[in-house]
This record gives structure tokens, sequence and C-alpha cells, in this order.
């Protein structure tokens, strides 16, 4: 009697990843004069545009020498003498947006600064989707932005707002918003109370997979998650507990 493998020793599998992004801020503000001989002048940055790119590859190779009388795989559905799977995704992200400046250090504080910090942009997106013989191309446009309170600045109550909306055919009607707030009265404990409400298109991936062993194609909806809970910790005791609710 012989008995089914469990473990392939020409299986091979390799992954790569690349990431590259270049971010540009030019900031606005009132002229300042320096307080010594000098007499430069520079901007006292007030608000702020950024432009930011990136690119995103990553790469997956599976390759293994078992034919079609293997026991190991019931499925060939590209070749019966050997695998060779490749799966490819390149994203370009480009974003600009407009913000305050808010200050990132007690040093910098001046009666200019924000006590709060606010963005709001587009950002466009092309992802290209390659898998053996399937290849599929999408774009995205999205708008977003978010708004939160500048912890430099001492307060009882911390907020962090983000938002997030697609406007692109494929994914028109996909949304994410997320709240996050904090309640700390006094040093000895705190409330972090966080929620987010996320409606989102499947991935080219979930929708269509073409390997030579699995293979799928599925029509799915868009899902509508919602998750919520909250954190409750003891800064002098290092002790945090919370639940989720999804």
């Amino acid at each position: 009697a012989s008995t089914a493998p469990v473990n392939l020793t020409t299986a091979e599998n390799k992954f790569n990843q690349h990431n590259i992004f270049l971010t540009q801020t030019f900031y606005f503000g009132p002229e300042q004069s320096a307080k010594d001989s000098t007499q430069k002048k520079s901007i006292l940055p007030k608000y702020g545009l950024t432009h930011h790119f990136e690119m995103n590859s990553n790469k997956v190779w599976y390759q293994d020498d078992e034919d079609s009388s293997s026991t190991f795989y019931s499925n060939f559905y590209i070749s019966n003498d050997t695998t060779r799977d490749f799966t490819k995704s390149n994203t370009i992200t480009n974003e600009i947006y407009f913000h305050n400046y808010s200050v990132a250090s007690e040093d910098s504080l001046n009666t200019e600064s924000f006590k709060y910090s606010w963005s709001g942009g587009l950002r466009y997106s092309l992802n290209r989707f390659e898998q053996n013989q399937l290849t599929d191309t999408r774009h995205g446009l999205q708008l977003f932005g978010s708004l939160r309170n500048n912890e430099i600045f001492p307060s009882k109550f911390d907020y962090k707002i983000d938002a997030a909306v697609d406007l692109a055919p494929k994914y028109s009607g996909d949304f994410l918003t997320s709240v996050q707030l904090k309640f700390q009265p006094n040093p000895l404990f705190y409330i972090a109370p966080f929620a987010s409400i996320n409606m989102q298109s499947p991935s080219m991936m979930i929708e269509r997979f073409y390997t030579n062993h699995v293979q799928w194609k599925n029509d799915f909806k868009k899902q509508f998650i919602v998750h919520s809970g909250a954190k409750l910790g003891v800064p002098k005791w290092n002790l945090n507990t919370g639940l989720d609710y999804f």
C-alpha cells in the first residue's frame, strides 16, 4: 500500500515587494523677520499643500513539478505536467490635499498655532492585476479628509475623525468613516471609544483567481462592515483592557 505525499519537495515560492514614494509640501503663511542682525525673512507656516506619489509592486511566483498523475492535487486547469503560477499587482497612487499647519513640539508654539489639524484632498489610484492569462486594470478616484485635535495642547478630550468616499465608476459608493475618542478626566484612568463604518467592493483577487490548481470567479456584492469598541486604561498601573464588536 502507498500513502499520499504530505509535502512537495520540488515546490517553490518566491515573493517580491517594492515601494517607492515621493512627498512634497508647500507651506503658506505670513512673513516674519529674524530677531537678529541678519534681517532675514521667512514664512510662518499656517497652511500647506501636499502632493504624494507612490508606486507599489507585489509579485508572487509558485512552481512545482507535479503532473496529473499526482495524488496531491486534484485539479490541473492550465498544465498537466508542471505548474508555473504567478500573481502580480502594481499600484500607482497620486494624491494632493490641502491642510493647516499643526505644530509637533512645544518649541514651535506661537499665537498662530492651531489647536486642531484638518486635511482634505483627492486621491487617484491605478491598479493592474495579472495572474497567468488573467489581466485586469482598474482606476480609483477618492475624496478624503480628516480632523483631529493637537495633542501638544493639554486637553481632557482627544478626537480623531477620518472619512473617505470613492467616486470612480467601479468603486462608486464605497466609503470609510472612522471616529476615535479619548476622555481622560484625571491621571488615574481614561476611556477611549471608537467606531468605523465601511462599505467596500471586493478586490480583484477575491472576484477572480486563476491558477493551475485553484480557480474561481465570484460575483460578490459590496460588503458593509461596522466595527466598534472601547478601551479602558489605568496609566499608573500600565493596565489596559477593551472590547471589540463587528
